[in-house]
């Protein structure tokens, strides 16, 4: 029997740029990704230091330093400052010779500003300095001390000391203070540091994370298993790929049993998400409870298959989850619960090599666990193993169908047991060298989608061997013969060729009386579809297919 229980919640969680507070809970997609992107950073000023063994420094470009030692060359667009927090600028240009620690000759320049003491002698325009306003004319001061505007001239003195705010153009010999903004050279003993405009593009590239979460209610399995009405099932996950776009040609998908609760919300991601529900970062809402303490690491150890690496995992955000039964989980003694044992793995995966990307995952460890109490059934988180990828950064994006599509592509857990019942009575079994004719009985038309109805099917010689009499010709054509027990049947979508039910151990043919049979829970196919049977069988080694064109249609 196959039983589909379909999810109760679901979402997907990202951390990509400005999504990792928000929701995508009723999303038509749950994306389950790694995914490449690319930072751009841009340096504007480039810094360096100034030592002894730089005598000449040729071409320097938008200086902004300090320096000590001798300078010569042409300079624009200067700043200097003792500290980046306090500068001047300099108009005009300089020529000549300066010392901060004696007199400055031969300074000439327009539009100065800034404190000058020492000796100072040169030409000046609509000046000011010391405190007197100067018109065009030349001027000799010794050992003064203020500022100077609008300073056309020479400048000579032992020390001179002060800020020049402006364009300067000269050379400077024995320079101690700071510059900023320099086009020219510098010759002699340096010591200090500089920084200059000169900007720089890097990028880098960093991986971004979708995982897909997924919740299903099994209490009503969890009955029928404690009732008997159900033995010994496995639980496969089922989701349907929409978009796969750059994947690599192998790779896994991980599951793992979330270890909290968590709000679906109301998030799309056509509408930018919602404030509203799980998100990377939080369990329930933008802001309330956090997954776990944030405190991001860029180390990359083993998180998925390691359980002592977990904290690497859980310390970025994404949620958290188990790896392994805890070891203080109360097993109960049950038959269906004895194979269960604390630190039993519940780390579950599905491998895809050349291969289409639909999920059909073994997942009974996990829903095992939920239905025997030892974890908390708070749904399944998945993952991609390219998380981990360290040789190329993956760009791979996986898209299912949500619970939320409008489509029959719903994700479902599939509850696959076996519920045949082989008695033949007095049947007797077919033939093993002659062809069969297998045929459904009592098919309808229509069927609600809350029914389950038993499927007759009928298996005779295809062409029975004629005898003349009647009676004899007639039962062998009206009494059943029962397949062997390695008999399945398979339902298959008509309008898409889809299998929806395959043939397995949850499709096996039961036997009575009548002949054989299957029993087929109506409410695990979509609605308003149509469906048509298969029947498998092997007889003498020969695998055989028969498919009678027999449709029905499922209605609400």
């Amino acid at each position: 029997m196959h039983i589909f229980v379909y999810p109760s919640k679901d979402a997907y969680i990202t951390n990509l740029t400005d999504s990792s507070n928000k929701n995508f809970g009723i999303d038509e997609l749950l994306n389950i990704s790694c995914v490449a992107s690319r930072v751009k950073s841009v340096v504007k000023y480039q810094s360096g230091s100034l030592d002894s063994s730089n005598y000449i420094l040729n071409n320097l470009i938008n200086y902004y330093g300090s320096l000590i030692g001798y300078f010569s060359g042409s300079t624009t667009n200067i700043i200097l400052s003792d500290d980046s927090n306090s500068s001047t600028i300099v108009y005009g240009s300089v020529l000549g010779v300066a010392n901060p620690t004696a007199s400055c000759a031969d300074f000439n320049t327009t539009q100065f500003t800034g404190g000058v003491t020492g000796s100072v002698s040169g030409y000046v325009s609509n000046a000011l300095l010391n405190g007197t306003t100067y018109t065009a004319q030349s001027i000799s001061l010794t050992n003064v001390s203020g500022s100077v505007t609008n300073l056309s001239g020479s400048v000579s003195g032992s020390s001179v000391h002060g800020s020049v705010s402006g364009s300067l153009t000269g050379v400077i010999v024995v320079f101690s203070g700071s510059l900023h903004g320099i086009s020219g050279n510098i010759e002699g003993d340096i010591s200090g540091s500089y920084t200059y405009y000169n900007p720089k593009f890097s990028f880098n590239t960093y991986s971004k994370f979708s995982r897909a979460l997924i919740a299903f209610d099994v209490s009503a399995i969890s009955s029928s298993i404690a009732s008997g009405d159900i033995v010994d099932p496995k639980f496969l996950l089922t989701m349907k790929v929409l978009k796969q776009q750059e994947l690599p040609l192998d790779y896994k998908i991980y599951a793992y049993p979330i270890s909290q609760s968590w709000d679906m919300g109301d998030g799309r991601y056509a509408d930018m998400g919602s404030l509203n529900g799980v998100s990377w970062n939080y369990r329930d809402y933008n802001d309330g409870t956090r997954w776990y303490a944030s405190d991001p690491t860029a180390d990359l150890y083993d998180y998925l298959t390691v359980e002592s690496n977990k904290t690497t995992a859980f310390r970025n955000g994404g949620g958290t989850w188990y790896y392994s039964i805890p070891n203080d989980a109360n097993i109960p003694v049950d038959s269906y619960c004895s194979t269960l044992t604390t630190g039993s793995s519940l780390i579950v995966s599905q491998s895809f090599d050349y291969e289409a990307s639909d999920i059909k995952m073994d997942v009974t460890p996990v829903v095992k666990s939920w239905i025997c109490g030892c974890i908390p059934n708070e749904g399944i988180i998945l993952l991609t193993s390219e998380e981990l990828n360290t040789k190329n950064v993956s760009n791979g994006n996986l898209g299912f169908y949500s619970k939320e599509t409008n489509t029959i592509y719903t994700p479902y857990l599939d509850v696959v047991y076996d519920d045949s019942v082989y008695n033949t009575g007095s049947l007797s079994p077919v033939s093993n060298d002659v062809q069969l004719a297998v045929i459904l009985k009592n098919v309808k038309k229509q069927y609600r989608s809350d029914s389950v109805t038993r499927i007759n099917v009928f298996a005779r010689e295809r062409f029975p061997l004629k005898n003349f009499v009647k009676a004899t010709q007639q039962t062998a054509h009206l009494t059943p013969k029962y397949l062997p027990t390695e008999s399945y049947y398979s339902i298959k979508d008509t309008e898409t060729e889809e299998v929806i039910i395959d043939f397995d151990e949850g499709s096996k043919l039961s036997c009575d009386s009548n002949g054989n049979y299957f029993m087929l829970d109506m409410s695990s196919l979509p609605q308003e579809r149509y469906f048509k049977i298969l029947i498998k069988t092997e007889v003498n080694g020969a695998v055989e297919v028969f498919d009678n064109n027999t449709y029905f249609k499922v209605i609400r």
